[in-house]
């Protein structure tokens, strides 16, 4: 299936997990940065990185992660696509073994993140999600692996893992140093969060989102960050 954004086109294959909204949250937030060296780990179709490189074409290097052969290859063409593939490296690995020997100033993760009890139908796309496949100490040490001084680490979590992953970051030395709750619905409960880590401590920001008012319209907060990604 192909899905069109304003600046990139992404081709989700069978097997290899949809676009989803916190993606593109994840894209969006994160690029705000303006980075120039990008580490996605968990990568799936490659959507985060694409669109981050798409939107600054002055990011010199992407660099794809994932333990799915699949979603790898995908990403690769999604890459491709995308007249990124001369700046992009492709890692089929799990994150314990990765063998990258340099830092980046911005690392971006959408992890895996279902209960253990709680999986998907298809053994690919439950090796992709679950947290059989992935614990937040290990997404930690690999951050502290390949973080830059200078640099962030940006997480979408479920709201209900926050403290799991924050903790597990804060235990090798990274800092939460911003948060955003974000809710479906003004009336909603906060059902996922952005998070970023630096090492250098700051205070927090935090803030509380919605993405739709009451008649379904996106809110101007979701507008405004995603006002460069989405066609409509």
């Amino acid at each position: 299936m192909l899905f069109r954004f304003k600046k990139a086109e992404i081709e989700i294959q069978d097997s290899v997990f949809p676009v989803t909204t916190d993606s593109v949250l994840l894209a969006a937030y994160s690029a705000l940065t303006k980075p120039k060296k990008v580490l996605d780990l968990c990568c799936g179709s490659g959507l985060v990185a694409v669109l981050i490189g798409t939107e600054h074409r002055t990011v010199s290097k992407l660099c794809f992660v994932d333990i799915h052969l699949q979603s790898l290859e995908n990403a690769r063409e999604n890459a491709i696509r995308n007249q990124l593939g001369g700046l992009s490296e492709f890692y089929h690995s799990d994150l314990a073994t990765l063998e990258v020997r340099e830092t980046f100033d911005l690392i971006v993760v959408n992890p895996p993140y279902f209960e253990e009890n709680v999986l998907a139908p298809n053994h690919n796309r439950t090796r992709q999600r679950n947290q059989q496949s992935l614990d937040f100490k290990t997404l930690a040490l690999c951050c502290r692996q390949h973080l830059s001084y200078e640099g962030a680490v940006f997480i979408v979590v479920p709201w209900a893992k926050e403290s799991s992953c924050s903790q597990a970051m804060y235990s090798l030395g990274m800092q939460l140093t911003e948060i955003v709750k974000i809710r479906h619905r003004s009336e909603s409960p906060v059902s996922i969060c952005l998070l970023k880590f630096q090492w250098i401590a700051h205070p927090i920001i935090v803030q509380t989102q919605v993405l739709f008012d009451f008649e379904g319209r996106k809110s101007e907060w979701f507008l405004k960050l995603t006002d460069n990604y989405y066609l409509d």
